[in-house]
């Protein structure tokens, strides 16, 4: 009798989360195809060489970690397209199925308490591009399962502890500011169990690293990804010495508080700082260990000090330091059961409500969205196509990589993108001059960072889109060579030649 309740406890949650996610759908995918953003785009790319054979960090330089770029491959292999519309919504499709296999996962492992973070995660990570195809989205709730695994003291068998193995790598190996909190993970089970469980993690962990290593060139991916990263990319970004970082990583919650962003969504995130400052204080009483270990994940969440009243590109980082925080929140107002604190769940869930309804009430036009978002990179990507030979060479700047998917062309020299922090490494700003001195066939600049390729510019036709004045160029000699009907098929996307 108890396994037959047990039994439809859980086919009742399961039909509850298929409502649940079937609702997310209908609202996600209104966004489907927004907005146009390089990060993702670069997975798609570098997903693709490996499709074509090539090793990661071997012929283009990469600073990011290699996992997104394998699920990429993956989504690619086994959903082909040749059309960058279906591409886009077969990652962010992916995206969402993700997402809801690990909450599928978290409620059957914790219970139905995970529907209130799931449906205020869920609607507010929009704002956070956690819809998009990126490292971020791709962890976000991996790394909150192994988190809730942890300080729930979960039961642990070898087969939990190998395959919490295989979810620390795949998080690590998928976004490097991770590594901090991971290791205060691997450190604390190690400590609680004291046996050969922490040996079936490391085991899961290797057999991870293994298959990822094999589609990796290993000396490529600790120079670029490790060296180049830590030295150079790392010191640019922070801004702020590391001892700072680390207060405002504690502070965060605080400081998150007093950020001036109105934004609807923006207000539930603050009503939740404030329910978890309250439920951690009162929990902490109780537990002042498990309170600290709480709020010392969170503070290594958020270590890259963001910028907290920034959304969208500006503050996608943030956003599994805000899923950890909605999340922990919940699990902290059920260890306290304390009701009165559980109706202040009430006012972010009526804040949740009325921006649903907006979301609902928006209207979307996949056509218009594309136009909108990708119509330039695709009409430059089809005239390149339609007029472009084998060997032919495209060179784009500073993060147009979305062409080199579309057309298949090679990439000229090794930079898929190229910033101003990369002319501070040495040597990368000689090679990128190199790229423009040896004349590939096309070029599209939208910003030369600063490099002295004017020279180099002369010895390229120039040319508008739709009227306007654009950054796309066409190797002078070939595009005389060129037949008439091919220079037809530009004309017919938009493009003319014009003079400078």
């Amino acid at each position: 009798m108890s396994v037959f309740k047990k039994n439809k406890k859980k086919i009742g949650l399961i039909l509850a989360w298929i409502i649940i996610a079937l609702s997310f759908m209908e609202i996600q995918q209104r966004w489907w195809l927004r907005p146009n953003f390089v990060d993702e785009q670069d997975n798609f790319v570098l997903g693709n060489s490996v499709l074509e054979g090539e090793k990661l960090y071997q012929n283009i330089f990469s600073h990011h970690q290699p996992a997104s770029y394998l699920v990429s491959a993956l989504v690619q292999n086994t959903l082909k397209t040749n059309n960058i519309l279906m591409l886009i919504k077969y990652h962010r499709f992916f995206v969402f199925g993700w997402s809801m296999g690990w909450w599928l996962l978290m409620i059957l492992c914790f219970g139905g308490w995970i529907f209130g973070p799931m449906i205020i995660l869920e609607t507010v990570k929009i704002i956070y591009l956690g819809n998009l195809f990126l490292a971020e989205s791709l962890v976000l709730l991996p790394i909150i399962f192994v988190g809730l695994w942890l300080i729930d003291n979960k039961n642990n068998n070898y087969g939990s502890a190998f395959l919490l193995g295989i979810i620390t790598a795949f998080c690590g190996l998928t976004l490097a500011p991770l590594w901090p909190v991971l290791i205060l993970v691997i450190v604390t089970f190690w400590w609680r169990w004291k046996d050969k469980r922490i040996v079936a993690m490391i085991i899961g962990a290797l057999f991870l690293i293994g298959l990822i290593a094999s589609k990796v060139d290993i000396l490529g991916y600790f120079e670029n990804a490790i060296y180049i990263n830590k030295n150079y990319y790392l010191s640019i970004a922070s801004k702020i010495p590391l001892s700072k970082t680390l207060i405002f990583s504690f502070l965060t919650p605080f400081l998150y508080i007093i950020n001036q962003n109105k934004m609807m969504e923006i207000l539930i995130i603050k009503i939740m700082v404030g329910i978890f400052l309250i439920a951690e204080l009162i929990y902490g009483k109780k537990n002042w260990k498990g309170a600290l270990q709480i709020y010392l994940i969170l503070a290594l969440l958020n270590l890259r000090n963001f910028e907290l009243e920034r959304t969208h590109y500006g503050g996608f980082h943030l956003m599994i330091w805000i899923g950890w925080l909605i999340l922990i929140s919940f699990w902290l107002i059920r260890k306290i059961n304390t009701k009165h604190l559980r109706l202040l769940i009430l006012f972010p869930a009526i804040v949740l409500l009325m921006i649903i309804n907006k979301q609902i009430r928006e209207k979307n036009d996949l056509i218009d969205d594309f136009e909108i978002y990708y119509s330039r990179i695709f009409n430059m990507s089809q005239a390149i196509k339609v007029s472009a030979t084998e060997n032919d060479r495209l060179l784009s700047m500073p993060d147009e990589v979305l062409g080199y998917w579309k057309t298949r062309v090679k990439v000229a020299g090794k930079y898929l993108f190229f910033y101003k922090w990369m002319e501070t490494v040495p040597g990368m700003r000689q090679e990128q001059i190199n790229s423009f001195s040896s004349l590939p066939e096309y070029l599209i600049l939208k910003s030369s960072e600063g490099l002295p390729v004017e020279q180099y510019l002369t010895k390229y036709q120039r040319f508008s889109y739709r009227g306007e004045k654009m950054e796309f160029y066409i190797e002078k000699n070939k595009w005389k060579k060129m037949e008439e009907k091919v220079k037809e098929k530009v004309v017919y996307y938009g493009f003319e030649a014009i003079d400078d």
